[in-house]
Parts: structure tokens; sequence; C-alpha cells
């Protein structure tokens, strides 16, 4: 079973904007450092989650007022890096199913899910009263990403059927 996005998309990250603030050019350099390791699959989307809540703790500071701030001010910069960080995640997701670690999904969307859940863990960890290791957060992430939290598989709810395309 195919998705729509099944390809072989190798494409590295490009160079960074100049405008792009310094925590995602780190963060960028980072993620391409982890995607290009020998790691198995699970211990990359563990090691992306680690070094993401490590640089953002070394960052808080300036986002600590307003996490909100971390998606806010280059938008069309921080889009590209989005895409492309979201795609090493993906890749990562893409070699786990071929090579049967995971089920069939759709690696684009999972690796957006992903990391979307990264960046909610950084915004909590704004708040006080959600302080706790990184280490916690990020076994909680892994655990809940890819073992859920049912102990019996459940269907995805239903909407109403898409209009034919």
């Amino acid at each position: 079973h195919k998705t729509r996005n099944d390809r072989n998309d190798q494409t590295p990250m490009k160079k960074e904007p100049e405008n792009l603030d310094p925590f995602y050019v780190e963060l960028g350099e980072a993620y391409q450092s982890i995607a290009a390791s020998d790691q198995p699959p699970v211990a990359k989307l563990g090691l992306y989650a680690t070094r993401s809540l490590q640089l953002f703790e070394e960052h808080q500071h300036r986002f600590a007022d307003k996490p909100a701030a971390m998606f806010g001010t280059v938008i069309d910069d921080r889009a590209a890096w989005f895409t492309a960080s979201s795609r090493l995640f993906s890749e990562t997701i893409r070699g786990a199913v071929q090579a049967g670690r995971f089920r069939t999904v759709d690696p684009e969307k999972t690796g957006v899910l992903f990391i979307n859940a990264i960046f909610a863990l950084m915004i909590r960890r704004t708040r006080l009263d959600a302080a706790g290791s990184i280490e916690d957060d990020v076994r909680d992430l892994i655990d809940l990403y890819l073992n859920g939290v049912s102990f019996e598989r459940m269907p995805a709810p239903v909407g109403p059927p898409r209009a034919a395309v």
C-alpha cells in the first residue's frame, strides 16, 4: 500500500536564510547530523526530540514571555525551514516502514505530526508547572508516538466523506 507521497526524496536542507533565528539554524544543523547518522529509526526519532528540547532549553530565555514567538516573525523563512526539517523526519519514518520496523503510514504526514509534537513540548516547557527532565519528555513522546495510549487497536474516527476530486 503506497501513500500519495511515497518517493525517495533525499534532498538535503538548503542553506538557511540569513534572517532565520539562530535557534532554527542550530536546530536544522542538528537535524541534518542526526538524519545522516547510522542510528536506527527509533533512535533517530529520540535524538531529534532530545536535541530539540536541549537547544530549546539553551534558547528558552528568548521565548519565555511569548512562546508563540517561536513560530512568529519570518513566516516564509520559518515555513521553508519547517518543510525541510519535517522532510528529514519523514525520511526516517519512510526508512522504518521500508525496513518493516513501522507499519505502513504516510511518512510526510507522520513526520509533520512528530515535529509538531516536539514543538508542543517546547511550549509546554516554558510553563513553570510543567518542569521535568528532557529525558522524561522524550521517553513519553516516543512511547505515545510509537505505542499509543490504547491497549487495543482502535479505528480512527471517521468524519463526513470527502468530496470527489
